[in-house]
């Protein structure tokens, strides 16, 4: 038995505020949680079907839509704020971002997206590395621009990833100045958060945090919080390239110990209380969890 999936939190854009909202069990999308399925020996099964997996909820029999597993790498979305409050650190930044390209397996593709003044998709999904980091050291400082933290989040996750992206992933690399994209996406954003956790995403947010300015703050610390990723305020962008080459380490070990978990998607008539799961295939066994946390988190 699973309890019910936890409720996220939404962010208010023009304060402090935070709300408890829509539990992730009920959104447009449907219903979903994780498994991981084990033989005998304790060996991960890759090869389930849908008409495998019976679940009920309550006295509701829920058909499974969908099993998505993660085996061939993460799809990351690399953000990058090169405004003008990077002008002091633009080497920096630069060294950072391809520390981190370094350290990430080969196996994860990953986008290279600017967020000054407007999102700037540079590089799509790819695992070229030497790509990717051609572009990372041509970055240069958009003059007279803020970052836009919230319109990179929303642009990039309904323009660049789909449905059948099982494990979607935001690295953000910014600063805690304005931001561009203010308080009108409030809505939209927190339909984003509420969508990217309930289709299994992670946000790791790396701030360099000289300004105080509360908006960054508050929706890298959201994202990051609900999705079981990290937040990481740095006092001095020197730390950058140390920071962003940990981060791909975790990145890495993490993505090892879950990426045999299905994300599992349900229609159910009943969207409150606890789910049953059980796989039909003699033999087997299952584990249930309700995001893709490591489990020591």
């Amino acid at each position: 038995m699973i309890r019910p999936l936890p409720r996220v939190v939404l962010v208010t854009l023009r304060g402090l505020a935070l709300v408890v909202g829509l539990p992730v069990t009920a959104t447009a999308q449907g219903q979903f949680f994780f498994m991981q399925a084990l033989d005998g020996a304790g060996r991960p099964v890759l090869d389930l079907s849908p008409e495998e997996v019976e679940v009920v909820q309550g006295d509701t029999s829920c058909r499974t839509e969908s099993l998505l597993l993660e085996t061939g790498g993460m799809k990351i979305a690399l953000l990058v704020e090169n405004s003008a409050q990077s002008a002091n650190s633009l080497n920096a930044l630069r060294d950072g971002v391809q520390a981190f390209l370094t350290a990430l397996g080969p196996e994860h593709e990953v986008a290279l997206i600017t967020i000054a003044g407007q999102v700037r998709f540079r590089v799509p999904f790819t695992t070229d590395r030497a790509k990717l980091a051609e572009e990372a050291g041509r970055l240069f400082v958009e003059t007279g621009t803020v970052g836009a933290l919230v319109d990179g989040f929303i642009e990039t996750w309904d323009r660049r990833f789909t449905d059948e992206d099982p494990w979607p992933v935001f690295v953000v690399v910014g600063y805690d100045g304005p931001d561009a994209s203010g308080g009108r996406k409030e809505r939209q954003f927190n339909n984003f958060v509420v969508e990217f956790v309930s289709r299994g995403g992670t946000a790791h947010v790396v701030l360099n945090a000289t300004q105080g300015e509360a908006l960054p703050r508050q929706v890298g610390q959201n994202v990051a919080q609900n999705s079981g990723g990290s937040y990481n305020a740095l006092a001095a962008a020197t730390g950058m390239t140390k920071v962003l080459t940990d981060l791909a380490g975790t990145m890495g070990t993490n993505y090892e110990q879950l990426k045999h978990r299905y994300r599992v998607a349900v229609a159910c008539r009943a969207n409150a209380g606890s789910i049953n799961v059980k796989v039909t295939r003699p033999g087997v066994g299952i584990r249930l969890y309700a995001d893709r946390r490591p489990a020591n988190r």
